[in-house]
């Protein structure tokens, strides 16, 4: 069974020697990861072959037969256990690592936390993306500039990630979609269909995110603002306020006669915070039309 699995992991291996060259070329940052996940791998065959010659020099010492065996089955028992301690400790010093950005936030970890919302440690992924959330706020651009991925792959990283986050991720997530949405609303447009489905979930904060894309988007495809409206009218309804203030700002970005008339209907509104955006943006939208 061993050698069975010796040979498996061998014949990978040479698989993998014969498509490095294109790999090299092709992805050369994931060549960079490939090579880094050698090292723990290489370490490991070095330790079991070391041990067993140590094990055969005892037996032989010994005069024993079978002596390699009895040490190999007292031996490597420990590889994996050795493997979960280096793991431990490699996910301990990344969570230490993407902690400080989340402290200190700033444009130089920009690239870093971008990478790390990947990462399995939900905690860590929390950590990167408050960074993200931090550097995006004020100004979305420092994030594109920062990250080494151009915005569209910004963008649709953040998108794929929204329904597999966990509640306080996805909120970060979504928030970063809105800042991004207001300067790069062309980037958004491939994932029109993603933000309207979320105005019609159960989500409060996917459907505020969704609205407000929509908006956005809105300015940058025009022809498509009727389209829009139709499904912001749902949050017009919503029975949660924040939605439904969501839904006064993308209206205002929709010039037409529907945006006014459910704009008319927000300013009616039993919150204060809704009617106030809703008069602020019915009275710009009129003035635009005017």
């Amino acid at each position: 069974m061993v050698f069975y699995l010796w040979t498996v992991a061998v014949v990978k291996a040479m698989v993998k020697l014969v498509k490095l060259p294109v790999k090299m070329v092709t992805d050369p940052s994931g060549f960079m990861k490939w090579l880094g996940g050698l090292v723990a791998p290489v370490v490991y065959t070095i330790l079991v072959i070391g041990l067993g010659v140590v094990a055969r020099a005892i037996s032989l010492a010994l005069g024993t037969d079978g002596g390699s065996l009895i040490w190999a089955a007292l031996i490597l028992p420990a590889i994996p256990i050795v493997h979960a301690h280096y793991l431990a400790r490699r996910d301990f010093k990344k969570l230490q690592k993407v902690e400080q950005f989340a402290n200190h936030p700033s444009t130089e970890y920009a690239d870093q936390a971008f990478k790390y919302i990947s990462e399995w440690q939900s905690i860590v992924r929390h950590y990167a993306y408050s960074t993200l959330y931090e550097i995006c706020e004020n100004s979305p651009g420092k994030l594109v500039k920062y990250v080494s991925a151009d915005v569209e792959t910004i963008v649709t990283t953040l998108v794929d990630r929204l329904e597999s986050e966990d509640q306080a991720n996805m909120v970060y997530a979504a928030t970063c979609l809105q800042f991004l949405s207001r300067d790069y609303a062309s980037a958004f447009i491939p994932h029109v269909d993603t933000f309207k489905s979320a105005i019609k979930s159960a989500d409060s904060d996917l459907q505020s995110c969704g609205v407000i894309v929509l908006g956005n988007v809105g300015i940058e495809q025009p022809q498509r603002q009727d389209e829009f409206i139709d499904v912001i009218e749902h949050a017009v309804t919503d029975p949660d306020s924040e939605v439904q203030r969501g839904a006064a700002i993308a209206l205002g970005k929709l010039p037409s006669s529907r945006s006014i008339q459910l704009l008319e209907q927000l300013a009616e509104n039993s919150d204060p915070a809704v009617r106030k955006q809703a008069t602020r943006e019915l009275q710009q939208l009129k003035s635009e039309l005017a």
